[in-house]
Order: C-alpha cells, then structure tokens, then sequence
C-alpha cells in the first residue's frame, strides 16, 4: 500500500513538473529596465503570440529550453530588440523578426522528465548587434561547484504569466531578481534523481517565472547561467528549475561547428508567413485564393499560386443591408512570395480629407461579368475600366441616402463599368489603392469601401504600421502580414 502510494505521488510530481514546462513556466518582477537585457529573444507562433523565450547567442543563433521545440508549442518567429519595446509592437525599425530555420535539442533530452532540457535555434536571417540588439555572454569553461555558493542572487526575464491564476500577460519583458539555492536540496522537491550538477534552481517569496518563460535566461554578474525549464506551478514553495548553461558549453559549441561544417542532418522548421488579401466582406464564401493571373488569360494559367484560406477577418461593424464597412481581410495558410506576376498592393498612409483632390482618374480592376445589357460574359483576361468620381454627396443624393458613410463613388454609365463579381477588387489611384469595389445598382453610382477610411482597422488587424508608407517588406525587415494587390489574386467561391 505503501508502495504503491510513493509511486503514485512521484508520478504526480513529474506529471505536474512535465506539464508546468509544457505550459511555460514573470512573477513578482517588474518591466526590465536598468539590467541588461538587449540579448533577450521572444519566441513566438504562426500568429506572433510569444510561447517561450530565448537569449541571442550570436547572427544566427538563440539558445532556449528543448521542450520549446515540442511541435505543440509551435514556434515560427524569433524577435530580437523587442525587449525595449512593447511585445505587440514587433513591427519597428528598433526590432528584427525572422524565421526559424531549425531546433535543434539536446541529443541526451528526455521529453518526459525534462532531462538536459536545452537547445539551439538556428535563425533563417541573421541578427545583428543595435543599440537595442546585443549577444548574451556565455561562461568559458565549466565550475566545479554548486552555483549558489558564488552566485546568491540572479536575474531571470521572460515575457510569461504575471499571475498562475489570472494568467495575465506583460506588455514588456519582465525581469525578476530571485535567490539561487542549492540544487541538492532543490531537486529533493521534485523527487529527482537526475544530476545536480546539471540544474541550477532560484526561489523567492512570491517571485518566480511562469508559463511563457521557458527558454529564457537566468543571468547572473551579467553571464548567463540558466535556462528555464520547469517548475510546480509558479511563485510556491517548490523552486524553479533551470538547466546549467556551463554543463552544457561542448554541446553549444559542438553544435554550431558541425553545423558550420555541414556535417550535422537536422529537421528544419517549416516557415508560415502570414499573408493577408484585402478584400470586400462580403465575399464570405471564399474557398481559395489563386496569384499571378492578372496577366495571363484565365484558360491557360501558368505558374499560378493557389492558396487555401486559414481564417477572414471582417470589420466588426459591417452592415449586409447598408453595405457600410464592406472591408476585409483573409489570411492565407502560406505565403506567396513576389515575382514578376505577383506584387504587394500600395496603401494610402493617411486619410485625406477630400479624395477626388488625391484621385483625378480611378482605375477598376476585376474579372467580373461584362455588359450590362447582358451582365453574363466573363473576360477572358483582368480587365480595367477608367469611371469618373461621382461626390460623395451627390451619391448620396442618387440613392437618397445620407447613411452611405466611409465610401467613394463613381459613374456606372456607359458600357464599360464593374458588374457581378468584382466586388472586393481594388479601385486604383496610380500605384495607390484607394478603393473597393463593394455594389450598386442599376444606372446609380457604383459605391466603394474607401480604404483611407479604415488604416486603423487594418493596422489593428495585421500588425501592419501603415504611417510608415507601403511594400514595407523592402523597408522594413519585421513586417510578415502584406496587403496584397487585390488584381492579382482571384477568389475562387465555394
């Protein structure tokens, strides 16, 4: 009975350890500001949401926990120089994002008691030093002792839960400042059997790290001596527990010359760049997406990009009746890079008062049905039509409705003019797109969802900081959500 009971706790025990790593694992800190903490990297997912931390070991490496790699946990992003800037605010000349290329763990890691739970990020881009970029310094050779008998007190910084209980988030790295403490007597509570030697542990009252901040470092006399790795819970009586940096140097090292050498094989990280279409919302029956068509005739499609659609974000106040805030966004699964057949769209970086002052002679994309005594032939290729602007209030008066707000309009007389299926296509003011087409009806004005409207929706949206002026992927190396050229890519509905 006995026994079986010991057996039973300890299997607790390493389960809860095994899923507070899982989770994560800063409590009691506060916003990093006088320590030094440029070298800290957030490790973050397909949709920019950090899961875990790291330090920047030099251009192309990061050093972070192994069950970070844990294909649950997801990672795509490294953001270095954000540790100076709200962790939402990725998107600035101060930040490089790139994309990792590999994880690469411990060869000895045990995924069920968090056995040398250390690894090695190798980055798809390099990342140089900045003013708010810097390399974390590694110690040289191994001690031969407990580390709390030189070290009593250390740093640890992450951008994880500030509560277990709220699991409330920071907006900037927290650091906290935590005692270390024999590893002996720390891993007594854990029922470990591993070495000692392998772990450093810290405690503190009401101080701890917590979930998200796995990975991260545990500094001490500005060398970095730990990584996160798993606790019970956060802020209780049980220590946290962090792998030893200085057992670990010939792996580090090794590492990183065999694969200098090539002669290490390793399982790269699929990149999933988020790419966003702008686009009418009421093109909500969308299926996929097809780019680089706009120049070639639709029956002998070459070199086309065919891309499933993960999810659409329509403006939270479209009304289907009024046809106001007919504005949306689709992120697709996977990127499509620019080509010769394939662009980013250009955007306005400001609302203009008066639009016709910015846009004497708009041009409409689509490949919507032709004629209007008919309004049932297809163009074989994208074809382009040159309206006049109709003003706004003039519009309005057409369709006596003074409720037809954030909008621009254009005559629709004639036999040239947009028809089915070119809602959502773009209105383009030379390089810049200014509209999108959203309805009408009979002889009225064609009415179009002005974008100058609506910047604020689509920064929020993709994280894109439009003020900075467009085909910010030549300009500035952290954006991953592009507006795309709405003429090249046609929707194909379900």
């Amino acid at each position: 009975m006995y026994s079986f009971h010991s057996e039973f706790i300890l299997l607790l025990l390493l389960c809860n350890q095994y899923c507070a790593a899982l989770k994560g694992r800063i409590v009691g800190g506060k916003v990093c500001t006088n320590e030094k903490h440029e070298f800290a990297v957030a490790l973050a997912d397909k949709t920019f949401i950090v899961k875990c931390g790291g330090s920047l070991l030099e251009a192309r490496w990061v050093l972070t926990a192994a069950h970070c790699c844990n294909t649950m946990v997801h990672l795509r992003y490294a953001m270095a120089g954000i540790s100076t800037n709200p962790v939402e605010e990725y998107i600035s000349n101060s930040v490089t994002v790139t994309t990792i290329e590999a994880c690469i763990t411990h060869p000895d890691f045990q995924q069920d008691d968090l056995l040398n739970d250390i690894a090695l990020i190798r980055l798809e881009r390099p990342i140089k030093e900045t003013a708010t970029i810097s390399y974390v310094q590694l110690p040289t050779t191994k001690l031969n002792d407990d580390i709390h008998k030189w070290c009593t007190q250390a740093i640890v910084m992450g951008w994880g839960w500030l509560d277990y209980h709220t699991r409330k988030r920071p907006s900037r790295l927290q650091c906290v400042t935590l005692d270390v403490v024999s590893s002996k007597d720390c891993l007594h509570y854990y029922h470990s059997r591993r070495n000692p030697d392998t772990v450093v542990c810290t405690s503190g009252d009401g101080k701890d790290a917590c979930r998200g901040d796995s990975g991260g470092p545990m500094i001490c006399n500005g060398i970095q001596y730990g990584v996160v790795s798993f606790g019970m819970k956060c802020a209780t009586k049980y220590p946290g527990v962090y792998a030893r940096v200085d057992n670990y140097l010939n792996f580090i090292d090794n590492t990183r010359a065999d694969y200098r050498a090539g002669s290490m094989t390793i399982q790269t990280v699929s990149t999933i760049v988020v790419i966003c279409v702008l686009t009418a919302a009421q093109c909500r029956k969308v299926d996929i997406v097809v780019a680089g068509i706009s120049i070639q005739a639709l029956d002998s499609l070459k070199n086309v990009h065919v891309r499933n659609i993960n999810y659409t974000l329509s403006h939270p106040l479209y009304e289907t009746d009024g046809m106001n805030y007919d504005i949306q966004l689709i992120r697709l699964d996977e990127p499509i890079p620019e080509s010769d057949n394939v662009k980013y769209v250009q955007l306005p970086t400001e609302r203009y008062e008066d639009i016709n002052e910015r846009c004497e002679s708009p041009m409409i994309l689509g490949w919507g049905i032709m004629a209007k005594s008919s309004c049932r032939k297809k163009p074989p290729r994208l074809s382009c039509v040159i309206p006049p602007f109709i003003p706004l209030e003039r519009c309005q008066m057409k369709y006596n409705d003074s409720s037809i707000i954030k909008s621009m309009c254009t005559s629709n007389k004639g036999e040239d003019e947009t028809c089915l299926s070119d809602s959502g296509s773009p209105v383009m003011c030379g390089d810049i797109q200014f509209g999108i087409v959203s309805w009408g009806v009979g002889n009225h004005p064609m009415v179009h969802t002005r974008v100058d409207e609506y910047l604020e929706f689509i920064s929020q949206v993709t994280g894109l900081e439009l003020s900075l002026g467009a085909r910010s992927l030549a300009s500035r190396k952290a954006v991953h959500c592009f507006l795309y050229m709405s003429i090249l890519a046609m929707f194909i509905m379900k």
